[in-house]
């Protein structure tokens, strides 16, 4: 197990006409011998990465960006499409001035970690990702939409009733413990390790000005981004990634199942498949320790030191 790391600080960028939170867990070590950025699911925020990155060593430099509407990040105006999404965390890389990082992204976030990764290649923002089941579906290909899942499966992405269902979440608490404690025996939170959960809740509320605390990702912004999931083709980009990459797709049935296409690994030049048999959707929250495991591994493919 890594030593122990220092608590992140919270900071923010000004990208493209937003301010962007992003939380920093430094390295105990300068220069930093290998930079990492994380990108979370839609409706979660940065510090749920916190049980996969209390397992990376102490001198990787970690950051996790919370994405727009969510955590303490603005709301856009101009909407939650993924490229919109994607362009916010391209930017990102640059204003932070990434080097030969790794990327993370989990669900929406590993969709846009993608995307970003290819977008800045010319300037070697990333030299490997890890995505863990990113939601990149062939119903997202426009030459293979006719197979598209049926509106209505709760497995389908952007359908309706995720985005309806996103849209009548509680968005409001009376603390981090309450919803700890009403999450904790139901579904899709059962699965998740006692961390995760805590990592999850204990970040996902803000002060309101009424009683209690709110949803620092509104109700409505979630289902907003969950409904604009279908309207960018991220296969272009996969093809075009010159960096290995690692796809970690759940194969379980139970709760939230995966919908990443198998495909995925195919299409990237040097993608490796991980199927994850004990998992559903929520790798990251059920198995942190194999997600930091794949993380590893890629690091020491590349040669990078811990």
């Amino acid at each position: 197990m890594p030593a122990t790391r220092v608590d992140p600080t919270s900071q923010r960028r000004e990208i493209r006409g937003l301010s962007l939170n992003y939380w920093e867990w430094p390295s105990d070590s300068l220069p930093a011998p290998v930079d990492l950025l994380f990108i979370h699911a839609t409706g979660f925020h940065a510090r749920v990465w916190d049980p996969v990155i209390r397992r990376l060593p102490t001198s990787w430099r970690c950051l996790a960006l919370d994405m727009r509407g969510h955590g303490l990040s603005d709301e856009a105006a101009d909407g939650y499409d993924w490229e919109k999404l994607v362009a916010d965390t391209a930017a990102a890389a640059e204003a932070l001035d990434l080097k030969s990082a790794l990327g993370v992204g989990h669900s929406m976030g590993g969709f846009v970690i993608a995307g970003a990764a290819a977008r800045t290649q010319a300037n070697f923002r990333f030299r490997g990702l890890v995505l863990a089941d990113p939601t990149i579906t062939d119903a997202q290909d426009p030459r293979r939409r006719a197979v598209r899942l049926p509106l209505g499966d709760a497995a389908a992405p952007g359908n309706e009733r995720v985005s309806t269902d996103a849209g009548r979440r509680r968005p409001i608490w009376d603390s981090p413990r309450a919803m700890f404690d009403s999450y904790r025996t139901r579904g899709p939170f059962d699965t998740w390790e006692t961390e995760a959960l805590h990592a999850y809740c204990d970040f996902a509320l803000v002060p309101h000005r009424g009683k209690g605390m709110r949803l620092a990702c509104p109700p409505e912004v979630e289902a907003a981004t969950f409904a604009a999931n279908q309207g960018s083709d991220p296969w272009p980009g996969l093809a075009r990634l010159g960096m290995p990459a690692v796809v970690m797709r759940g194969t379980s049935d139970h709760g939230r199942r995966s919908v990443t296409s198998p495909r995925v690994a195919k299409v990237i030049p040097h993608g490796v498949d991980v199927p994850v048999p004990a998992s559903n959707h929520f790798i990251p929250m059920e198995r942190p320790d194999l997600v930091a495991d794949e993380i590893g591994r890629l690091a020491r493919s590349l040669g990078l030191p811990a």
